[in-house]
């Protein structure tokens, strides 16, 4: 976890390990309920490809 800038330009970066896609859009719905967000959560999948 990194949290970049301060005050109203403060922004908190996350990586989570591996999960079940189910478990982690279960878990993006609760934290977009929070009402002290000022904007909905976003993600980016990361999709790892080993050759």
């Amino acid at each position: 976890m990194v949290q970049r800038g301060l005050g109203d330009d403060a922004r908190l970066d996350m990586v989570a390990h591996r999960v079940l896609e189910s478990k982690f859009l279960a878990a993006v719905d609760l934290i977009g309920r929070l009402d002290f967000l000022r904007a909905p959560p976003r993600f980016i999948r990361v999709i790892e490809e080993t050759f």
